[in-house]
């Protein structure tokens, strides 16, 4: 019951942020988004960061009289993290959508910008890889949706971005019958190209 209040809360925000962008003036700007990410499961004794990708498309809605945006995306990510004490590793895919608020200094051909905003993500692929190439299905055990928040900065050129955001995830990973506490974590940078 406590999760859909949550769910329910992350919604709104996602619709009042989109509402205002849909409410900008300017043609948005269109582009894709790839990066890497450091991400680790945060209450779980014994584990280590690990490497995963980020890629995906953003669509920036410029608001009115400010050097603020609204920026949904739709990115695929991976999360997870290495045993330190094998071999074995905990990969988590999700379909990600983050709206995010973006606030830009000054007017440069080179613009830093500083942005945050929630989640919402819907878990692709989730298993274990015992590092001697086998690997177990974690589907069941895993909750099917994650959300958090992300934050961060960068700079924007004409027709280039790079940032540097953080990811924190407000949803245990696991189900009721195995959770913890354990939420996804990471930090990643991010190349971002506009058209």
């Amino acid at each position: 019951m406590k999760q859909n209040y949550k769910i329910g809360a992350l919604g709104i925000v996602l619709i009042v942020l989109t509402s205002i962008a849909l409410k900008a003036q300017n043609l948005p700007e269109f582009g894709v988004r790839v990066g890497i990410n450091s991400a680790t499961i945060t209450n779980l004794e014994g584990t280590d960061r690990k490497t995963g990708l980020l890629a995906g498309f953003y669509i920036e809605f410029d608001i009115p009289e400010s050097q603020s945006s609204v920026q949904p995306e739709l990115i695929y990510v991976q999360y997870g993290g290495k045993d330190a004490n094998s071999d074995g590793s905990q990969l988590f895919s999700y379909l990600q959508i983050p709206v995010l608020l973006k606030i830009g200094f000054g007017n440069e051909e080179v613009k830093p910008n500083m942005f945050f905003g929630p989640y919402l993500g819907f878990s692709v692929k989730s298993e274990f890889d015992n590092g001697s190439g086998g690997t177990i299905d974690l589907v069941g055990a895993v909750n099917d949706i994650d959300y958090g928040m992300v934050l961060g900065a960068g700079v924007d050129g004409d027709k280039f971005q790079l940032s540097l955001r953080y990811t924190a995830g407000l949803n245990n990973i696991y189900d009721e019958s195995i959770e913890d506490g354990e939420k996804n974590s990471a930090i990643a940078l991010v190349f971002g190209i506009a058209f």
